[in-house]
């Protein structure tokens, strides 16, 4: 807690000065835990995009729902924590067009698919860096550890299961690998 010393300037204690960096360490382990996650199942993952089947969707879903339902089963009041599941909920769209592209009788209709998928895959470059940002800045603010670690593995779920038809030329590979 800070006190109020002479002059009326405030005086952190040391529970305050650990606490601000035990926050600070947690910033950068989100960011760090985000690219390594990224950087070590991306390349995995994209092999397995264009042959997915039902194991890939459950997968998905696993990667996915907790954070999303954690909307609901307990909600956080934490407006960054807000925006992050706004953002992680829209780029999940592309599972339910997974979905229907696998377990669909008629396969959905390719081109309604195509459309979302190449979409939200692009977008993604943007969406999920800020989601992440969002989780990071959550976390800064006070969020539940347990919300915002579902929120990281939520987001590198979407992120790895992007469908990038040309990998090396996709905004996300660069953002990723620089490359």
């Amino acid at each position: 807690m800070s006190t109020i010393g002479r002059l009326g300037t405030f005086v952190h204690t040391t529970h305050d000065v650990a606490k601000r960096t035990a926050r600070i360490i947690g910033v950068a382990l989100i960011i760090v835990a985000y690219l390594a996650g990224v950087n070590l199942f991306f390349r995995r993952v994209q092999v397995r995009v264009n042959h997915l089947n039902g194991i890939d969707i459950a997968l998905m879903s696993l990667l996915i729902v907790p954070f999303i339902a954690s909307r609901w089963l307990s909600p956080s009041t934490n407006r960054a924590m807000k925006v992050s599941w706004y953002l992680t909920a829209f780029m999940a769209l592309d599972v339910v067009m997974f979905a229907v592209v696998v377990w669909a009788p008629t396969k959905g209709h390719p081109t309604l698919e195509a459309l979302v998928l190449v979409w939200t895959a692009v977008l993604k470059a943007v969406l999920a860096p800020a989601a992440v940002a969002a989780l990071a800045i959550g976390f800064a603010t006070g969020a539940r550890t347990i919300t915002v670690a579902l929120g990281l593995v939520c987001a590198i779920g979407e992120t790895v299961y992007s469908l990038v038809a040309d990998l090396p030329n996709h905004p996300l590979y660069w953002l990723l690998f620089g490359h």
